[in-house]
């Protein structure tokens, strides 16, 4: 299947489009298939950090201390 992955952080030049593999669901899990999306300003600015620099080390938590969580 097709999706845009962020496989470093900085702005929306980082975003590509690709072929991943269609997800399995468990048996207590279902699959959604997402028709359309977007991606805001507000998005690219968090995953490029431009944010202040008090709330830096909080948001690098939550999405991934070294690189994006996917």
């Amino acid at each position: 299947m097709k999706a845009i992955i962020a496989p470093r952080y900085g702005d929306i030049e980082v975003l590509k489009y690709s072929d991943v593999e269609k997800p399995i669901p468990k048996s207590n899990e279902v699959l959604i298939k997402v028709m359309n999306t977007t991606v805001t300003a507000g998005d690219t600015e968090v995953r490029a950090f431009k944010i202040y620099w008090l709330w830096w080390i909080l948001v690098r938590l939550a999405f991934g201390l070294f690189k994006p969580r996917q």
